[in-house]
């Protein structure tokens, strides 16, 4: 049997269903934030980690310059603490979707006949979720004269591959200069290589066949080692040397070895700023929730006040009192979670499934873990319980008379006039005159907004921290474009030219300057260096560039120590991404560089801004050529077209190819800036998007908050609605008040917002700077999101007053008269 407790409080829950209604949905908003950050870190950091753990991740790469065959790698597996061995072979070939699509890059992998990989495991795309009826499951392995692309292939635009369709062709040039019609087989998952849309190229996979029929060379290049001690850098690097050692004694010579660090993730440092960024997003989800649980118990619980007087003079004591409504709040919190659960869970899968893409990892089985479960039962319990002690402690201790007489009353015997319930406080002189010049709906609004100043605190707050967190991302977004144009601006080129071998400089620039709507041209030298770290591993292969001492087409932004002197040798400059590699760089810093077979110390003397995923190192011109033995040739060419629009550029960079081409020098990749551009806004609307969700739920909290805060207004003014209908009030006139009072609070929390955004937005740049880029942004506050914002948090006033307005418009002058609440 329900006793009397019980029945008080469902009574109450259904006499007032609105007001219940919006509890629930405001205490289910918060959770649900809390939740929905709390479970996508946990599936993020589980799924990848899973991920990587399924593919086997190779514990080592050896790159050679001859081929081998499977005997080598037979010869290997037998050899010492080498628990399993794979070759493969790659090649860089160009490729294009259509005859009027500029050529792209692709990395052509070969797999076994049977499809199975052994180490850093390739496997079959099943189910493509962003485009499901354009890529049903393909072929496995990839049939003969077929390419199976890796699926994060189709989400780099500017490559063409975004609208090709299961069974498509593509045109691929082969290693001699002809031309394949090649079609598209299916798609393959390869969570062990950093995704396309961090790298800019394409991914294949085909069999040997396919291969020696696109020009490729037989036998392997790649060897991949797993080791039986895997979790020890030092015994894998000792691992890989031996195995070196083994191929060269038997004729193959190793270009270089990479070793895996045990445990890292492809992408750890991009996974580590989004962690980063959850927590600090989930701390603010956490604290808006609890301002706008504690606001709409705080505000409840002074409506029952003559209640509890009524409770209490029968001889009900203060700590019944207290079992009472915490027992009430808590029925609201169980009553939120049927909501909060579900809306976690969708919105937490909805952008698992888009990160799952780019950053190229599998999300598995679905499901939601037992403790974020927890937490958001936690919080949906207690949190209106904690909320609600103070009030209820509070109105317990008032005696019968002060309760039953209403609350604010007894606080004015006690001299407390700021608390009234009854009236707004007096406004300066000022302030008066200025009010008289207002429509009387405003004038009621204001005063209706100020007559509970804590509750309207709390509102204000929480809609002030939905302003700032907005704002402060759509700052961060400008400064991020921001940040790239200047990191673009660099860089004065239309067309990058990358050369497969050097040729002459003489050669190259003539062909280039008699290239119609080009302008100028600069020769570059570039090759690939190796770090050799002091404990004798090799770092990953990065670019080592060498412009012109006196060029007109490069002004880095130096951001530590200083730039390079015309005729120095040695010394060498690093961009900030190299530091992602090498955190143990900096200024000042000797350290040894593989290039080619040659090892040679350099000096770092300066650090520079570059754009995000592409490490670089620059060094005098004559240096590097006496070093790699390409004096009076080049690699690499930057080139100036007579106008900088895409189609220009991209004209222009056709027409340089072919003229290359016809010239018999093999051309690697021609890539414009509008193109470069494109790559580097991919990863930067990666993260904005990232951001902008997670505020976006903050401001649905905030917006909630508001209409929570309004439908209980007007439930308290039910008896002033009444005697207003009596005095002749129209529907339209309460309408005015309650979105007046509406528009009020919101734009008000908004011009406070925006100041915060301020110092906030600058802080949040930092941190997403340091935390993707490894630099602070060049911070731009969004002048014109925050005047957008201001519209929109009208907008948002008034929609958050739709449900109260229409509340206060269906009292009659009986029901508002009558209410005992």
């Amino acid at each position: 049997m329900i006793g009397s407790r019980w029945r008080k409080i469902f009574r109450d829950l259904w006499r007032y269903k609105v007001r219940t209604i919006i509890v629930v949905i405001s205490i289910a908003a918060g959770v649900s934030g809390v939740g929905t950050v709390a479970h996508m870190y946990t599936l993020m950091s589980h799924d990848l980690e899973q991920s990587y753990a399924a593919v086997l991740p190779a514990s080592a790469t050896l790159y050679t310059d001859d081929s081998f065959d499977d005997e080598m790698v037979r010869a290997v597996r037998r050899l010492a603490a080498v628990a399993d061995a794979e070759g493969r072979r790659s090649i860089l070939l160009r490729f294009r979707t259509r005859s009027d699509r500029p050529w792209q890059v692709i990395e052509l992998f070969v797999l076994p006949d049977d499809g199975e990989t052994r180490i850093s495991k390739v496997r079959p795309e099943e189910v493509f979720e962003p485009d499901p009826k354009s890529w049903p499951p393909g072929d496995w392995p990839p049939p003969r004269r077929t390419i199976v692309l890796e699926r994060t292939s189709l989400l780099v635009g500017y490559l063409g591959l975004s609208q090709a369709r299961l069974g498509d062709e593509i045109t691929v040039e082969t290693a001699d200069g002809r031309l394949r019609q090649v079609r598209l087989s299916g798609l393959a998952y390869d969570f062990a290589r950093m995704p396309a849309t961090f790298t800019g190229r394409a991914y294949g996979y085909v069999d040997r066949e396919t291969l020696e029929w696109l020009g490729g060379a037989p036998g392997y290049n790649q060897l991949y080692l797993l080791a039986d001690n895997r979790t020890d850098a030092a015994a894998v690097r000792q691992v890989a040397d031996r195995v070196r050692s083994h191929m060269e004694r038997a004729g193959v010579r190793v270009a270089r070895v990479d070793v895996a660090r045990p445990g890292e993730l492809p992408l750890q440092n991009y996974f580590q700023a989004i962690t980063i960024v959850l927590g600090s997003l989930g701390v603010l989800a956490l604290f808006l929730s609890v301002l706008l649980v504690t606001n709409t118990i705080a505000a409840l619980l002074i409506q029952q006040t003559r209640q509890i007087g009524v409770m209490k003079a029968i001889g009900a004591r203060p700590r019944q009192i207290v079992v009472i409504y915490a027992m009430y709040a808590l029925v609201f919190g169980v009553l939120a979670l049927p909501l909060a659960l579900p809306a976690s869970r969708a919105v937490t899968k909805a952008f698992v499934d888009f990160l799952a893409y780019f950053l190229n990892f599998k999300t598995g089985t679905f499901t939601t873990p037992a403790g974020v479960i927890g937490l958001q039962i936690g919080m949906a319990l207690l949190t209106p319980v904690l909320a609600a002690l103070a009030p209820v402690i509070h109105a317990a201790r008032l005696t019968v008379r002060e309760a039953i007489a209403g609350w604010s009353a007894a606080r004015r015997r006690r001299g407390d006039h700021a608390s009234s319930n009854e009236s707004a406080p007096s406004a300066p002189p000022v302030a008066s005159r200025f009010m008289t010049l207002l429509p009387l709906p405003i004038i009621l609004a204001l005063r209706n907004s100020l007559r509970r100043r804590a509750r309207l605190a709390l509102t204000i707050t929480t809609l002030m921290l939905a302003t700032a967190i907005v704002i402060s991302v759509l700052s961060v977004r400008r400064s991020l474009f921001e940040t790239l144009e200047v990191i673009l601006a660099a860089s004065q080129h239309d067309i990058q030219v990358t050369l497969v071998r050097p040729h002459r400089v003489a050669q190259v620039e003539r062909i280039a300057q008699q290239t119609p709507g080009v302008t100028a041209v600069e020769s570059w030298g570039s090759d690939l260096a190796y770090r050799l770290r002091p404990d004798g591993s090799e770092g990953p292969a990065i670019t080592i560039a060498a412009p012109p001492a006196d060029s007109l087409l490069f002004t880095p932004d130096v951001i530590e120590g200083r730039w390079l002197i015309p005729g120095e040798d040695h010394a060498l400059i690093i961009n900030v991404d190299v530091l992602r590699f090498e955190p143990d760089l900096h200024v000042g810093q000797s350290v040894a560089l593989k290039i080619g077979n040659r090892t040679t110390d350099w000096q770092i003397v300066g650090v520079v801004r570059s754009l995000p995923g592409i490490p670089i190192m620059y060094t005098g011109q004559p240096y590097l050529a006496q070093i790699t033995s390409t004096v009076g040739q080049t690699r690499e060419i930057r080139v100036v077209t007579v106008t900088s629009d895409p189609a220009t550029q991209q004209r222009v960079a056709t027409t340089l190819r072919d003229a290359l081409e016809q010239a018999g020098v093999s051309v690697a990749v021609a890539q414009t800036r509008a193109e470069e551009r494109e790559q580097a806004a991919t990863l930067v609307n990666i993260i904005i998007s990232f951001l902008l969700t997670m505020a976006i739920l903050l401001a649905t909290v905030g917006g909630l908050g508001l209409a929570g805060t309004l439908s209980l207004n007007i439930i308290e003014r039910t008896r002033e609605i009444g005697v207003m209908r009596a005095i002749g009030a129209s529907n339209t006139a309460l309408h005015r008040i309650v979105i007046s009072e509406g528009v009020a609070i919101s734009v008000a929390s908004a011009m406070i917002g925006t100041l915060l955004a301020m110092p906030l937005g600058y802080l949040l740049s930092n941190a997403v700077g340091l935390a993707f880029l490894n630099i602070p942004l060049n911070y731009h506050f969004a002048f014109d999101s925050a005047a957008l914002w201001m519209v929109a948090s009208v907008a948002i006033g008034i929609v958050a007053s739709l449900v109260p307005a229409r509340a206060a418009i269906g009292l009659t002058v009986r029901d508002a008269l009558a209410y005992d609440g």
